[in-house]
């Protein structure tokens, strides 16, 4: 690239993303590389110092380091710091929720928000598990529907739905009031109320099986009062399995008392005591009586008594299946 015919717009906005990636400017070498004198690069200086002082906030400015030359000042302020580009980089992986052609792209684009001094570093502490990446069976892209839907979430427009519920072979036809978008254990969630069907709490729809979508110019109204909160939701749903809320009261004999509540975020100790804790927590049914089932005998339900019979009958059945 020919630097020395920059206009002085180019050169100053190519000096300004330098700094944004945490590179430091001397002046012997952008002269050099711009073919420009020393007042030059000070003028450019100057209406850099001056933008920064007017564009951010938060303590960022173009600092002075001698023997060095210039950079921001709390340049983690307009970048991810390394820790940051790291754990997020893992969280990703962890998801295993896209493709890896867009994995990849999404992490290549991670690694370029890193500050340029530690991203081999960062680079090289993900590098087995990239490699190694395992995506989600089902291997759709997304991304489209996720934004789509979110819009018709945000005007309040009803969407037709063909879906493929679990081992049927045939979609369904549903039109639905979008109500979030959530990701839980490896996929994408859409919950949703059935539009003119009378049913007691919200529906919860895989997005990787919406064999078509089309957002409708209808809309639906949603009183404030009604709004959906998906904060308090994932609270209290397991696995994206919806039901009845129940108040479930259980009694855990176990060694992670931490988890458990970790797991079960509105869960309150009733009784403590060496060895068992009791716990009631307000819960979506179907899913939490998975997530039981999985603790194995460290895990008693209390209440209700018809939950209580249901883990009876399953535990009942399972036994069988191992006679």
């Amino acid at each position: 690239m020919n630097y020395e015919k920059f206009s002085k717009a180019q050169r100053l906005m190519f000096l300004y993303n330098l700094l944004l990636q945490g590179e430091t400017l001397v002046a012997d070498h952008v002269t050099s590389m711009f073919a420009i004198d020393k007042r030059t690069y000070q003028r450019d200086i100057n209406e850099l110092k001056a933008f920064f002082a007017d564009a951010h906030t938060g303590g960022t400015e173009l600092e002075y380091v001698k023997g060095q030359g210039h950079r921001v000042k709390h340049c983690d302020v307009m970048c991810l710091t390394k820790q940051e580009v790291m754990v997020l980089a893992k969280i990703l992986l962890e998801s295993r929720a896209f493709p890896r052609e867009e994995m990849n792209s999404m992490l290549d684009k991670l690694m370029r928000l890193c500050d340029p001094r530690h991203k081999k570093a960062v680079q090289e502490a993900v590098l087995n598990e990239r490699f190694h990446y395992r995506p989600v069976v089902h291997g759709k892209v997304l991304f489209d529907m996720i934004w789509e839907i979110n819009q018709a979430i945000q005007q309040r427009r009803l969407v037709d739905l063909n879906y493929y519920k679990t081992g049927e072979q045939q979609p369904v036809s549903r039109r639905v009031e979008p109500l979030a978008i959530m990701f839980s254990e490896y996929y994408f969630y859409l919950i949703a109320n059935h539009h003119d069907r009378d049913y007691p709490y919200p529906a919860i729809f895989r997005l990787d099986r919406v064999e078509k979508y089309t957002v409708a110019e209808e809309r639906f109204r949603l009183p404030y009062a009604d709004r959906f909160e998906e904060g308090e939701f994932r609270k209290r749903v397991q696995f994206m399995q919806s039901g009845e809320l129940t108040t479930l009261r259980v009694v855990y004999r176990g060694d992670y008392l931490e988890a458990v509540l970790d797991r079960l975020p509105t869960a309150k100790i009733i009784r403590q005591q060496p060895g068992e804790v009791e716990l009631e927590a307000k819960v979506f049914g179907r899913g939490v009586g998975m997530w039981l089932l999985s603790q194995g005998d460290s895990m008693e339900v209390v209440a209700p008594l018809d939950f209580r019979q249901q883990m009876h009958d399953t535990i009942s059945s399972m036994l069988k299946r191992y006679q």
